[in-house]
């Protein structure tokens, strides 16, 4: 007959070892739950990573693997390294991880550490230094910033003076009145917007504009771009298109009709965030311009 301790194959029993552990050492299992969480994060990421030596797309999946991580240890209080400044990028939809990825190489270009985060719930702005309202879906996005209780923390973020970027469906969303009802607006931007006023998605263009701020042309992606028709005294024009703007500034709110993420160049990021205009064009790809389409009306500046 064997002991307490034992099962009868002659093995400890899973509760006497629990035990025997116990009263051999009681701060023997002593693992405090966010150190297992962190290992475990490492770990997935440790195990990614030798994937990566066998499939394609190297810098994607890392990026991917970063964000995830990051997304993570935010959540659970984890440190993820020390930063100047924290930037979110509103993530319910859009183009989010172009404008990250942006975002970190003009913050390098100042040589300032930024962490980005991908913000989808109410909670994570008030945290935020900077934010990105991306361009998508206006409606959808308008939707599910209410939905999740974001579209209150922004317009904070704004009353504190601190800076927003807003593009394409960002400026619809921030703007104060969008002409299309199944956009719930915040207001941030003192303009009226019309929604694809350039055209669908097959009228999509490219121009090089001039910025204010900027000391060269942009080289400017317009996809499905609004078109700003009414400008209230407070904002300023910071660029235009056939006499319509395509970039405003009211306040610590940056708005562009176009998609500045799609390229190379980081200025408007920079000038939205850093408030220093760039001496030089940063690079970015040769690409063939498009003729510019001519709105039907000029735009209305109200003073």
């Amino acid at each position: 007959m064997s002991g307490s301790g034992e099962n009868q194959g002659g093995l400890m029993s899973s509760a006497g070892l629990v035990r025997y552990f116990d009263t051999q050492d009681r701060n023997a299992i002593s693992i405090d739950p966010r150190t297992l969480v962190a290992f475990c994060i490492l770990f997935g990421v440790f195990v990614q990573l030798l994937s990566l030596t066998v499939w394609s797309g190297l810098s994607e999946r890392l990026a991917a693997i970063i964000s995830v991580s990051r997304q993570s240890a935010f959540f659970l209080h984890l440190p993820v390294g020390e930063s100047d400044m924290q930037a979110g990028v509103i993530a319910v939809q859009g183009d989010v991880s172009e404008h990250a990825a942006a975002i970190e190489r003009a913050a390098t270009v100042h040589d300032t550490d930024v962490d980005v985060v991908e913000i989808r719930t109410s909670g994570v702005v008030p945290e935020c230094d900077m934010l990105l309202v991306p361009g998508g879906e206006s409606t959808t996005i308008s939707r599910l910033i209410h939905q999740e209780e974001i579209a209150p923390e922004i317009c904070d973020h704004v009353e504190a003076g601190k800076p927003v970027l807003a593009t394409c469906a960002g400026l619809i969303v921030l703007s104060e009145d969008p002409k299309d009802e199944r956009v719930d607006e915040l207001g941030l931007i003192d303009v009226t917007v019309d929604r694809n006023a350039f055209g669908r998605q097959r009228d999509s263009f490219e121009a090089s504009i001039d910025v204010t701020g900027l000391e060269s042309p942009f080289h400017a992606v317009f996809i499905r771009a609004p078109m700003v028709d009414e400008v209230q005294s407070r904002v300023d024009v910071l660029a235009q298109v056939n006499g319509n703007p395509v970039a405003v500034q009211d306040g610590p709110v940056v708005g562009t009709s176009f998609h500045p993420e799609l390229t190379g160049d980081v200025r408007i990021h920079r000038l939205a965030f850093f408030s220093e205009p760039a001496v030089e064009a940063d690079p970015w790809p040769p690409t063939t311009q498009r003729e510019i389409p001519t709105p039907e009306k000029p735009p209305r500046v109200m003073r």
